[in-house]
């Protein structure tokens, strides 16, 4: 029993469930008083809560839910490409396809979404 209430302190510990870890280890050292294993564990315990910061609750609420983030669809932009009808070097071909020259050019115009990254406060 003694090695079982001994891990499971360290466990709390390790959890930083500092006050069931004092228990536990107490309850040890009422059984066992020379453990000395357990007497250093007990040790760490007051140094580790020190060191725990405290948590304050943030509980202000100032009505304000237009700020928060909401996703935007992406934007698109229309871009036009040039597409350029150019002769075929292979002379087979060539007897089926009309005279083709580079100023027969068409266009076409594609949309490109683009992320927007419109936040209303920084992250």
């Amino acid at each position: 029993m003694n090695h079982s209430l001994f891990r499971r302190a360290s466990c709390f510990v390790s959890k930083q469930q500092y006050n069931d870890a004092k228990r536990d280890l107490d309850l040890l050292l009422s059984i066992d008083h020379e453990n000395n294993d357990a007497k250093s564990l007990l040790k760490t315990i007051p140094t580790a809560q020190k060191t725990k910061g405290v948590r304050i609750p943030i509980t202000e609420d100032d009505g304000d839910d237009e700020e928060e983030i909401r996703p935007q669809p992406p934007t698109s932009t229309s871009v036009k490409i040039p597409i350029l009808e150019v002769e075929e070097e292979d002379e087979e071909h060539e007897e089926q396809l009309p005279q083709v020259t580079n100023e027969s050019i068409q266009s076409m115009s594609i949309d490109i979404p683009q992320k927007s990254y419109n936040h209303a406060r920084p992250c």
